[in-house]
């Protein structure tokens, strides 16, 4: 997204649907809706979330520590690393 600086966050946790996700599109995700503790991305067509220790284990999930999750607007591009 244009005027939207790309993040880089590292993960703690993914699960393998989101795994794969980000594996297509090399690591990167754009943000699709914020919850109050977490967030929605989209990767290769593939809906996945973002939060925080003690949160839903999932395939889809990601989990990074709580300072990291941030207030990204909509539409933000975010690329994981380990």
């Amino acid at each position: 997204m244009l005027g939207v600086p790309l993040v880089t966050i590292p993960l703690t946790h993914i699960g393998w649907k989101a795994q794969a996700a980000l594996a297509a599109t090399r690591g990167r995700a754009q943000v699709l809706a914020r919850l109050s503790t977490s967030l929605y991305l989209t990767a290769a067509d593939q809906v996945i979330w973002l939060g925080t220790p003690g949160g839903v284990v999932h395939p889809r999930t990601m989990v990074v520590p709580a300072e990291r999750l941030g207030r990204l607007p909509p539409g933000a591009e975010i690329e994981f690393g380990g």
